[in-house]
């Protein structure tokens, strides 16, 4: 018979292979998170400290007691694939910013 923990890390790996194979819902993306689903299954990837720093505590504001482990180039991939995205939302929203500063100085 299977431990807890033995079963705890058979269910972090199957949910880690499925981000790996993209196989998961996007759901919503700001500049410090990506909040995905997995089955139904709310997984948050804290991006904001960068690459070496990404991490899952499972779901903020959702019961969720998974936290999920990813080895380096795991870890790579998913900064990779969603970090593009973080990166010209930011560029977006600092131009946002200065358009509305110009408009400022000339009234």
């Amino acid at each position: 018979m299977k431990t807890i923990e033995e079963m705890y890390n058979e269910l972090n790996r199957v949910v880690v292979n499925r981000l790996m194979k993209g196989d998961y819902e996007l759901k919503g993306q700001d500049n410090n998170v990506v909040r995905l689903r997995v089955e139904n299954f709310p997984v948050t990837l804290w991006m904001s400290s960068g690459v070496d720093y990404l991490e899952c505590y499972g779901d903020f504001g959702e019961s969720n007691f998974l936290n999920l482990t990813f080895t380096e180039s795991e870890k790579k991939l998913l900064w990779k694939r969603f970090s593009m995205t973080a990166e010209k939302k930011k560029e977006a929203r600092i131009k946002e910013l200065e358009d509305e500063l110009k408009k400022l100085k000339k009234s």
